[in-house]
């Protein structure tokens, strides 16, 4: 998989998604393990996918996680995918 390709998926996900559907802990480390295969394929991310994986990896750590947190990361990352 490639960057082009991982955004792609993403936004095929999000198209594909009923609405209202949020990311979830699962859901988060699926995109993560998408990212490193873009990773592992092109020896590199580009800087959208790279800043993508930061986000997510400080999510993920932020021990104050909450639905409505999973909201909030849902939109952004969808506005920016379907940009």
């Amino acid at each position: 998989m490639t960057n082009h390709e991982f955004r792609e998926w993403l936004k095929g996900f999000f198209e594909m998604s009923e609405e209202g559907t949020l990311l979830n802990p699962d859901r988060v480390q699926i995109i993560i393990n998408h990212l490193n295969l873009a990773e592992a394929v092109e020896e590199g991310l580009d800087s959208f996918n790279e800043q993508l994986r930061a986000d997510l990896y400080q999510f993920r750590e932020d021990a104050q996680t909450s639905p409505p947190d999973f909201n909030v990361l849902t939109d952004d990352i969808k506005n920016r995918i379907l940009d």
